[in-house]
């Protein structure tokens, strides 16, 4: 294993809380399914395009994998109403 996965590993590892707690927040019931992942992406890519003069990390992290989440709330919405539409 490379040390750039090792270091994935460990960041995923510390801070996936994060995503548990945000989807606790939207009252999200499934531990490890697609939001979970979806919350993870969020979070790595918070954690590659984080801007130090803006604000701490932590902060950060939060706000975009609520949005995230959000995001992926809204479109599964979206794709439920279109399917009763359709009625399949």
């Amino acid at each position: 294993m490379t040390k750039k996965n090792c270091e994935l590993e460990d960041f995923i590892e510390q801070n996936q809380r994060r995503v548990y707690y945000q989807m606790a927040r939207l009252q999200i019931g499934e531990r490890e399914g697609d939001y979970f992942q979806e919350g993870l992406v969020a979070m790595w890519k918070a954690y590659e395009n984080y801007n130090p003069d803006k604000g701490p990390l932590a902060t950060y992290m939060n706000f975009q994998i609520r949005n995230r989440l959000v995001d992926v709330l809204r479109q599964s919405i979206v794709e439920r109403k279109y399917f009763e539409q359709l009625g399949i």
